[in-house]
C-alpha cells in the first residue's frame, strides 16, 4: 500500500539509524481543510506512510531496510506520538510538494523504542513539521511488551540518545466534568480501516478534531468566536486499545484544565473503554485570519 502509494519516492538509508525519503507529489488535494491548509490526520498518514516504507524493504535488499524492522519475529505496536508543527506548515504561500522526511532512532528502550520524523518543505530550511513515534515490541503469542533480539539492541544501542523517555501525558476523568464535555459518536467504515482491519491511528486524530469543528459550528457558526477550522500546534496522543470495522466510537473533550488553549480527548469504544486520548494544542488566531474567515462566511451565505 504504501509503495503504491509513493511509487515515485526516493528512499535513502543515511546511516542504520537513519532513513530518508522524498516524493514529488507531496500533499494531495483531499490533503487540505476547507481552509486549504494540510489537515493534522493528513499529515499524521505522511509520516507514517513514509516511516512505513523504511521499515518494509524489499525482501533480499536488508541493508536498505530502516532499523532491521522484517529480520525479528515480534510485531510493533504504535503506543504514542506527539507533533510539533510551526506556523509555516499552514502558510498559503509555502509549496507542499515535494516533501522531504527524514527519521531518526532516537531512543532504544528494555521493551520500546522512538523515532523522531522530521517533515521538509522545498522553501524552507529547518523542517516545518517534527513527530515522535513511540513503539513497543509485542510478543506475537501472548500479546505482551517483549525485548527485541539482543543482536537488535547492540546493532542500534549506540543511537539511542539522553533523556528521550517519554513524555508523560496527563488523563482526566469526564465523568467529573460532565456539565463541560462536549460528545460526538463516530461509526467505523471502511475508509478508516488499514490493511489489519483495525482503525488506522490516523482517523483517531480526525474523529477528535473533527467533534471540535462540529461542536464549534453549533455553537458559534462560522463567524464568531474564532475560526472552527484551527491550526494545530502541538498534540500528544496515546494508543490504548483498537476499533474495528461497524464499532461505534464515542469522542468527548473537555478544556485541558492545566494547559491553557489546549483541549483533552477520549475517544471510548463501548466495554473495551477508552482506546484513545490526547492533549491538542492550537495557535493563536490572527487578525489576517479573522478577515479571511469573514469573507469565507460571506460566501457561505
Amino acid at each position: 500500500m504504501c509503495r503504491q502509494s509513493y511509487s515515485g519516492a526516493s528512499s535513502q538509508l543515511v546511516h542504520p539509524g537513519k532513513y530518508q525519503i522524498k516524493t514529488a507529489d507531496g500533499f494531495s488535494y483531499d490533503s487540505f481543510n476547507p481552509r486549504a491548509r494540510p489537515s493534522l490526520w493528513c499529515v499524521q498518514r505522511m509520516f507514517e506512510k513514509c516511516n512505513f516504507l523504511g521499515f518494509l524493504a524489499e525482501p533480499g535488499h536488508w541493508g536498505t531496510q530502516f532499523l532491521d524492522i522484517g529480520r525479528f519475529d515480534c510485531m510493533i505496536f504504535l503506543a504514542a506520538v506527539e507533533m510539533r508543527c510551526k506556523p509555516e506548515l499552514y502558510d498559503h504561500r509555502t509549496r507542499k510538494q515535494p516533501v522531504q522526511v527524514d527519521s531518526e532512532l532516537v531512543r532504544v528502550g528494555n521493551t520500546s523504542f522512538k523515532i523522531r520524523s522530521s517533515l521538509f518543505l522545498p522553501e524552507i530550511a529547518k523542517p516545518v513539521t517534527q513527530e515522535d513515534m513511540y513503539f513497543v515490541f509485542i510478543d506475537k503469542d501472548t500479546r505482551k511488551p517483549t525485548s527485541p533480539p539482543s543482536w537488535w539492541k547492540e546493532k542500534y544501542a549506540r543511537y539511542s540518545q539522553p533523556n528521550e523517555g517519554p513524555r508523560g501525558m496527563r488523563s482526566y476523568d469526564l465523568s467529573q466534568a460532565a456539565d463541560a464535555v462536549d460528545h460526538e459518536e463516530f461509526r467505523v467504515r471502511s475508509v478508516d480501516l488499514d490493511p489489519y482491519c483495525h482503525v488506522n491511528n490516523a482517523a483517531y486524530l480526525r474523529f477528535c478534531y473533527e467533534t471540535y469543528v462540529s461542536s464549534h459550528i453549533r455553537k458559534f457558526g462560522y463567524r464568531s468566536n474564532g475560526d472552527p477550522f484551527r491550526n494545530v500546534r502541538n498534540i500528544i496522543c496515546n494508543f490504548k486499545g483498537d476499533a474495528d470495522f461497524g464499532d461505534l466510537l464515542k469522542v468527548s473533550f473537555i478544556e485541558a484544565p492545566c494547559n491553557e488553549g489546549a483541549l483533552y480527548f477520549q475517544i471510548v469504544n463501548g466495554s473495551k473503554g477508552v482506546i484513545f486520548e490526547c492533549t491538542m494544542e492550537f495557535f493563536p488566531q490572527l487578525e489576517c485570519e479573522r478577515e479571511e474567515r469573514e469573507k469565507y462566511a460571506v460566501t457561505m451565505g
